[in-house]
């Protein structure tokens, strides 16, 4: 329970309950327990909930996130475990009948190994950067030097260019 959930009252904790499961205001009014005669009594029951609640609602929703969700820190130190073979797993032997903790096996750890270098970028070496910088200079000389040789106008209007340009036509 929440600090949020002492100020509201048992129906309106039912209904920001049912509600973030549901995901509909009339059937979370129902469900919280709401006396109402006819289903569109519910839905502004719901909807007058929702407009009040709306900030319990969306802490409720950070709580569950919070507690629930891994984080990138999370998720790399697991993959890490993995790599390193730290992370043990229950499996039922066979032969012997019994349940035995084994490590990660080598396709996992190098699955793990994939799954955190995709999330850092490859170092090069510093020759390897350098080459590649020199490649790419070379290359936009080649261009700049190719298109010495054109000449390009670009008109707006055909009256600036003179009558030499119209006799040509």
């Amino acid at each position: 329970m929440s600090k949020t959930d002492k100020q509201l009252s048992p129906k309106q904790q039912k209904f920001v309950d049912a509600y973030i499961e549901l995901g509909n205001a009339t059937e979370a009014a129902k469900r919280a327990g709401y006396k109402c005669r006819s289903y569109s009594a519910y839905g502004a029951v719901g909807s007058e909930n929702l407009k009040k609640l709306k900030d319990f609602i969306d802490v409720r929703l950070g709580e569950i996130k919070s507690k629930r969700t891994a984080d990138l820190t999370e998720v790399m130190e697991f993959l890490t475990s993995v790599l390193r073979g730290e992370v043990t797993e229950t499996v039922f032997n066979p032969v012997t009948g019994l349940k035995e903790d084994i490590h990660a096996n080598v396709k996992s750890r190098v699955d793990a190994a994939r799954e955190l270098l995709k999330r850092y970028p490859r170092q090069l070496d510093k020759e390897e950067q350098i080459a590649r910088i020199k490649k790419l200079a070379s290359e936009a000389d080649k261009l700049d030097t190719s298109n010495d040789t054109d000449d390009v106008i670009i008109v707006d209007d055909w009256s600036e260019v003179g009558e030499d340009a119209e006799g040509e036509t």
